[in-house]
């Protein structure tokens, strides 16, 4: 514990608070370079590089490549193949909590409105993911991964969701 009246004391912690904060800086700063790295080699060989985090629903990651989760894939093709065919997100969220179909995050195990709408925006579904580098001025590095849907199917979907938003936006006024 810290006398923060002691002078000296106040000193010496002010040097180890600084030396930890540039550690943590070089630690994150050697992870991006990490992260590039992978990216560039993933853009090479057309590898599916999974750089962490939770995967997308519909994906896992096995040996740090993304793979098809077999379960959730069906489910993926019926979210876009429902909202392609007239069903709004809600008729789909519905549908999904009826059937149970489990969620990655939510603790209640019901599904999100939002989390689907943000699933029918997604490209990754059509076999090309993208990742932004902030620390590169926002470089976008794209590569291969498994295809879920075809990339009409998410045309389509996009001018629907494009045409309910404006919809949407045009009510609110």
């Amino acid at each position: 514990h810290i006398d923060f009246n002691d002078k000296d004391a106040l000193f010496i912690y002010d040097i180890i608070t600084r030396v930890e904060q540039r550690e943590n800086e070089r630690r994150s700063h050697k992870s991006q370079i990490g992260k590039i790295q992978k990216l560039k080699e993933a853009q090479k060989s057309n590898k599916s590089v999974y750089l962490g985090g939770s995967a997308l629903f519909g994906y896992k990651n096995e040996n740090k490549e993304w793979k098809l989760n077999k379960d959730e894939v069906k489910w993926v093709k019926w979210i876009f193949n429902a909202y392609e065919n007239g069903k709004s997100t809600k008729d789909i969220k519905n549908h999904l909590d009826k059937e149970g179909v489990a969620t990655r995050r939510t603790k209640s195990g019901l599904w999100n409105m939002v989390t689907i709408q943000k699933m029918l925006a997604n490209k990754t579904y059509t076999g090309i993911h993208s990742v932004k580098v902030r620390k590169l001025g926002g470089r976008v590095f794209s590569f291969k991964v498994p295809k879920i849907i075809t990339v009409s199917q998410f045309n389509n979907v996009q001018k629907k969701l494009f045409a309910n938003q404006r919809m949407k936006d045009n009510n609110k006024q």
